[in-house]
């Protein structure tokens, strides 16, 4: 709830929500705010907070994944402590083009730091793979659970533009 509550999310889902179901694109019964809440309860294994500077972790992964999910916020960590990652975000955006390009930069090079902790072992390196579909598909148990909640009830459940704004920066970026 705090999450949505960041950055006026809940209005610019409330605002989606009408675009959704005047396009077709999600049925008119269907709460995007719930949805959404409902899909970070499922799938937010951790966050690294740039307004307090902590990581969060939650404790009933197992502790392989708490390993996978900890190399990538702390990669975000990293990317702060560099680059001020609460700098532009505080600055905002030109366009939503802008914060998309932006996003898919900061957890796409998330995501390449947690591949490659999880093919290190195996002597591969993530650049070998031909795309991000390849990396999640990795010989790796971790990258399949991983890449797993992507396939979960609630993640199909939900609509399928949301599902593409949502992926977009990790799968893309």
């Amino acid at each position: 709830e705090e999450i949505t509550r960041q950055d006026d999310l809940e209005t610019q889902l409330r605002g989606d929500e009408k675009l959704y179901k005047y396009l077709g694109l999600m049925p008119p019964e269907q709460d995007l705010v719930a949805t959404f809440h409902d899909l970070l309860e499922e799938q937010l294994a951790g966050f690294y907070d740039i307004d307090r500077r902590q990581l969060v972790l939650a404790d009933w992964l197992p502790r392989d994944l708490q390993r996978v999910v900890a190399s990538h916020e702390l990669a975000h960590a990293l990317q702060d402590q560099h680059f001020s990652l609460r700098v532009r975000k505080r600055l905002g955006f030109e366009s939503p083009d802008a914060e998309a390009a932006w996003h898919a930069l900061v957890e796409g090079d998330a995501s390449a730091a947690m591949a490659e902790t999880q093919l290190a072992p195996q002597g591969r390196h993530f650049t070998a793979l031909a795309d991000s579909g390849a990396a999640a598909a990795a010989d790796s148990p971790m990258m399949r659970a991983v890449a797993g909640g992507l396939d979960s009830e609630r993640f199909r459940a939900a609509p399928e533009a949301l599902r593409a704004e949502l992926g977009f920066p990790y799968v893309h970026g």
